[in-house]
């Protein structure tokens, strides 16, 4: 009974070696087309066109750093920065940063005139209770800027509103103007319980989120939704107010949206001739689109997009202008019964009126037979100005994370079949990031590689899409050859039999080869292939094999034993007869052929 009590603990302990996970690091892999940014793991990032060149803003060891025309800038040092943001405008750039500080949360902005190459002495911009939400005004004119932020002084949350009129030198004294202000009687702030009570029939913000600043013409226009209490009912809505003086005084507000038992979740704008387009999904409403009139001073509605009411969840909403008669709309939304996906709708600006009845899906692979559907998420859209519009996405086609890309040349009507940018099955590609200038465009993305497990290092990588004569053209990556279903059956039924004919034999160093490629950055072959042979394999038996796609099921029946135990220094247990027990193993399809995919007790690798 001794003997088989630690029989039973050595089988346990075996397969807890061999399937406790070790810390784990993606080495960069090389590759011509592309160019490494910034080649260490990177916490926090920004990045705008300045003057027609990629800059980025970055965190390291309690520096802020700025890298442009002139190198790495170094804009603070010994800080407790926790996020950063970066904006431009011409050869004006502004670099933004948060600090959770002891004796509040701040935010600091440094600006430079001269496309980056120096800057003015960092300004508090911010009350004390900021938040990192933080939006900066596009396309501001000349030596002016404006952001908005949520800030935490009171409770609940607010919308500020700071700007400066001289290039970023200075910034409103009081660190910004509340934009959703709670007054009693007497025209004195309060707080929010006590307006609720003073008011009850009123609607009252209590939690503000989201906040967006755009200009038309000469009017500032500050957009957000809150949470609003009125008679004990919490409403969603949606706010705006308009500005005449840059900033200095506010129109009482108007209500775009509200909605009775509803809570915010992500909203998004963008201008287009001189008029503001909100887009912001409402769980069981859908994904709802306004449209702004007579510069932001009223709204009006322009219906729920095609497809989108009964989406489960929806985020990652972008916005852009096809040409001058379309506005583009993606999104990452997850249907009942299906994965994460990227969705786009066009709307027709002349009528107001959405032009698909569906919404078009980017990146999942849906068909008969086994074939399955993979997620695909963190999509970005970018128009390039001239009826060409870009979309790239984190695809999961492939097993593991790729960076798909595929644009359209028509205002969005038609669009080209994705392409990967970096090596399906050999690489991993994250986090896509689409940029344009006047004459440039850049696609960026973390990238590692997977054939060196040096010291960890996380790439962001940048790309330039366009040629000089500015045709869109992808890297030269590798690519396998297409098979078909059934030539890919006969190759897993093939590699499954020399997998388990190497396990038979031994030869572990071989059949360490036939493991997933994440599987094989967990730990170094000689030491694993050490910890094989406790378990002696005597023969096998295939008796079924299920594929889906790039994926299989494949049920093996194994005669197993387990070899001599040393127990004390002369004492061995004699093993137990042989047991044939049934495995049921995934096996996946990485580049061009099958590995084994064994589960993991603590990390799940993919994520399909």
């Amino acid at each position: 009974m001794v003997r088989n009590k630690y029989i039973l603990f050595c089988f346990i302990c075996f397969f807890a070696g061999i399937f406790a996970i070790n810390q784990f690091a993606y080495a960069a892999e090389t590759q011509s087309d592309f160019e490494p940014l910034i080649s260490k793991r990177i916490k926090n990032i920004a990045t705008a066109i300045v003057e027609d060149e990629l800059t980025t803003l970055h965190l390291d060891k309690g520096k802020v750093i700025y890298t442009g025309r002139k190198g790495e800038l170094i804009l603070a040092e010994k800080t407790v920065a926790q996020n950063v943001w970066l904006e431009s405008n011409g050869s004006a750039v502004y670099a933004a940063w948060w600090e959770k500080e002891a004796d509040g949360k701040k935010l600091y902005v440094r600006a430079s005139q001269d496309g980056g190459k120096t800057f003015y002495p960092a300004v508090l911009a911010s009350k004390g209770g900021v938040l990192p939400q933080v939006d900066f005004l596009k396309g501001a004119e000349n030596n002016k800027m404006a952001l908005v932020y949520v800030s935490e002084e009171y409770p609940g949350y607010q919308v500020y509103f700071n700007r400066t009129l001289d290039g970023g030198k200075s910034w409103l004294d009081e660190g910004g103007l509340l934009l959703n202000k709670l007054y009693d009687d007497e025209n004195e702030v309060v707080s929010f319980e006590e307006s609720r009570e003073k008011k009850p029939d009123v609607l009252v913000s209590s939690t503000a989120l989201s906040p967006k600043v755009s200009q038309l013409g000469e009017k500032m226009v500050v957009v957000w939704e809150e949470r609003a209490i009125r008679n004990s009912v919490s409403y969603l809505r949606i706010v705006a107010k308009v500005s005449e003086d840059y900033g200095l005084t506010w129109s009482d507000g108007e209500d775009i949206y509200l909605e009775p038992n509803a809570n915010p979740v992500e909203l998004n704008t963008a201008i287009l001739n001189n008029e503001i387009y909100i887009v912001a999904f409402v769980p069981n409403k859908g994904v709802l689109s306004f449209r702004s009139k007579e510069s932001g001073t009223k709204w009006e509605s322009l219906g729920v997009l095609p497809g989108t009411r009964q989406l489960l969840s929806a985020s990652w909403l972008r916005l852009a202008s096809a040409n001058d008669q379309t506005l583009l709309v993606s999104y990452v939304a997850r249907a009942n019964g299906m994965k994460d996906g990227v969705w786009l709708n066009s709307l027709s600006l002349d009528s107001g009126k959405w032009i698909e009845d569906e919404a078009k899906l980017f990146g999942q692979r849906v068909g008969g037979g086994n074939s399955f559907s993979t997620k695909s998420i963190y999509a970005d859209l970018k128009s390039l100005g001239d009826g060409r519009v870009l979309i790239a996405w984190e695809d999961y086609r492939y097993l593991m994370p790729v960076v798909m890309l595929s644009y359209s040349e028509d205002g969005g009507k038609q669009w080209t079949d994705p392409e990967p940018l970096t090596t399906p099955g050999k690489t991993v590609s994250k986090f896509p990031s689409l940029f344009a200038g006047e004459n440039m465009a850049w696609v960026l993305f973390t990238y590692f590689g997977l054939e060196d497990k040096s010291e960890s290092e996380n790439y962001l990588t940048s790309y330039q899409l366009l040629t000089t004569e500015h045709d869109i053209h992808f890297p030269k990556i590798e690519k396998s050859k297409a098979l078909s279903e059934d030539e890919m059956l006969k190759k897993l039924k093939m590699r499954v039999e020399k997998f388990w004919q190497s396990r038979l034999k031994g030869n572990y160093i071989e059949n360490w080869g036939y493991f997933d490629p994440l599987y094989r950055t967990l730990f170094d072959k000689q030491k694993w292939a050490r910890t094989q042979g406790k378990i002696g394999y005597l023969d096998f038996e295939v008796s079924d094999i299920t594929t889906h796609g790039v994926l299989a099921d494949v049920t093996i029946k194994v005669n197993v034993t387990v070899n001599q135990l040393l127990m004390g220094e002369d004492d061995l247990i004699e093993p137990p007869p042989p047991k044939e027990v049934t495995l049921v193993g995934r096996w996946g399809w990485f580049y061009d052929d099958w590995y084994s995919m064994p589960e993991t007790m603590f990390e799940r690798r993919y994520e399909y």
